[in-house]
C-alpha cells in the first residue's frame, strides 16, 4: 500500500521563519520514515520530481485551488495492481 501526503506551501507574503522551520521539520520527519512506500505532493510555483517528493505547479494563493491541483494529478495517475 502506498501513502500520499499533500502539502500546500504558504504564500510568500505570509511566509515566516517559523513556517519555514516547521516545513523543514515536516520534510525531515518524512525522510526519516522506515516505511519507504510513500510520496508527498508539494504544491508550489515550480514543478519537479525529486525522489518521493513530487512538486506540483500552482501560482494560486488559494489553498483550495492548490488542493485541486493535487486532486487532478491523483486522478490522472494509473495504478498497477
Amino acid at each position: 500500500m502506498k501513502y500520499f501526503f499533500t502539502t500546500s506551501l504558504t504564500a510568500r507574503k505570509l511566509f515566516t521563519q517559523l513556517r519555514n522551520a516547521l516545513f523543514h521539520l515536516y520534510l525531515l520527519s518524512l525522510k526519516n520514515k522506515r516505511y519507504k512506500d510513500w510520496e508527498v505532493f508539494i504544491i508550489r510555483v515550480l514543478d519537479e520530481v525529486e525522489g518521493n517528493y513530487i512538486y506540483l505547479k500552482s501560482a494560486s494563493q488559494s489553498k483550495s485551488d492548490k488542493l485541486k491541483v493535487a486532486d487532478h494529478y491523483l486522478l490522472g495517475m494509473q495504478y498497477e495492481g
